[in-house]
């Protein structure tokens, strides 16, 4: 499985189909951890021909959170309680929204920080406008 999703491949692939429109989807977005990739991504994805772009947050539905949380503490433990107040700082204190229409967005000082990385790197690599930010 692995093998079929190597980036490498794709972006192989979106270069010699360049008739093709293909867009990149940042996600998630996990902050302190892969945050920082961002505008790699970007690039890598406009030079191989991208024509759009949009991200997603990292969100926690249902038993997902527990999931994580044991994941990042045993794989990232002298970070893992920064990354879980960032991610609480996304979502108005909590790990999930639920209600429909607020659920994939983010509000708070990181989430925008976020988003305005994103729209800026996105307006230099000439992007689209009409890109989403979830």
């Amino acid at each position: 499985l692995a093998n079929k999703l190597e980036p490498s491949k794709r972006l192989n692939t979106l270069r010699a189909k360049a008739k093709i429109k293909c867009g990149v989807l940042v996600a998630p977005v996990i902050p302190d951890l892969n945050d920082h990739e961002l505008e790699k991504i970007l690039q890598i994805n406009r030079n191989a021909g991208a024509s759009n772009a949009s991200y997603i947050l990292l969100r926690f539905p249902l038993e997902v959170a527990n999931i994580f949380k044991e994941w990042l503490e045993l794989y990232y433990p002298d970070r893992a309680k920064h990354v879980i107040k960032l991610m609480f700082s996304t979502r108005k204190g909590n790990f999930y929204q639920s209600e429909c229409g607020t659920r994939m967005y983010r509000t708070g000082e990181y989430a925008n920080v976020i988003r305005n990385r994103f729209k800026l790197v996105c307006r230099r690599l000439g992007y689209p406008r009409n890109f989403r930010t979830l």
